[in-house]
């Protein structure tokens, strides 16, 4: 059976930045074929505020996340490292630095011959630079966070399955003005994998939907924050003995972010894979 981990990355239950777009996703199934694996996954978002004369300008939202994953028959410990770059109307120059880091542990169960199960358990410290001066435009959130998640796989075939994850979020302290309103995520989708010469060939097609509460800055809800939505997804990986490439993205079907006054739009991710033993 093809051992498929879902990487937990910090933060990537909603935009990078200002946490109001649709960030639960499919994109992040990777081949775990060794102990220790080296990812690098680089995931870019774009939105668009929509102005009431329906006028508007782009935000882009660039993260980086480096991690380390450690696999035995009995789960995995992982630590993930973000970088983050934004560059949104609201701002002139480029705000970008390390963001919030986040260790999880998961738990393998198999449950039969053709079904297989991860539960996980993360948290996530509030390492990356904020303030209480544009919560949402600094690259850490000053938020420690939970973050649960369960990850089931069906083989049908050798060559061909079902993979399905639901991941919460909630929130437990902050070091600063900003509570970062909890995220539920779900997603459901079918892979298919084929040899190509030395490597093989996967492809994964899936749709995730994503709903986020409202953010509380000084004990005041923020009304336009939070939202839901739901999305297309896509990913097609390429793997070896030793490394493997990803490259996928995320077609926005339905959404209403910050009460329809944001505009999400195709997001597209990159994830390299280095297996160390």
């Amino acid at each position: 059976m093809i051992l498929w981990a879902l990487v937990m990355v910090a933060e990537a239950n909603a935009c990078d930045v200002c946490n109001c777009g649709p960030g639960a996703s499919l994109m992040g199934f990777t081949p775990i074929k060794a102990k220790w694996t080296v990812l690098n996954t680089t995931r870019w978002q774009r939105f668009r505020p929509i102005s009431a004369e329906g006028s508007s300008l782009e935000s882009n939202f660039i993260q980086n996340n480096l991690g380390v994953l450690y696999r035995e028959r009995w789960g995995s410990v992982q630590l993930n490292l973000p970088y983050r770059v934004s560059n949104t109307e609201q701002t002139v120059a480029t705000q970008s630095g390390f963001g919030d880091v986040m260790l999880g542990a998961g738990k393998n169960w198999q449950l039969g011959s053709a079904i297989s199960m991860n539960t996980g358990l993360g948290i996530q410290f509030p390492t990356g630079k904020s303030s209480n001066l544009n919560w949402y435009q600094q690259p850490g959130m000053g938020n420690y966070r939970l973050l649960f998640s369960v990850n089931a796989s069906y083989q049908a075939t050798e060559k061909s399955g079902w993979i399905a994850n639901y991941s919460y979020d909630p929130f437990l302290a902050s070091t600063n003005d900003l509570r970062v309103g909890a995220s539920h995520n779900l997603g459901v989708g079918f892979w298919q994998t084929m040899p190509v010469q030395q490597s093989s060939l996967t492809l994964m097609m899936g749709c995730s939907a994503y709903r986020k509460q409202e953010d509380i800055i000084r004990n005041f809800r923020q009304q336009f924050s939070g939202g839901r939505a739901l999305q297309l997804d896509a990913q097609v990986v390429v793997s070896n003995r030793k490394i493997s490439l990803g490259l996928g993205g995320s077609l926005p079907l339905a959404h209403n972010i910050n009460r329809k006054t944001v505009q999400p739009l195709p997001t597209v991710q990159l994830q390299l894979g280095y297996y160390l033993m």
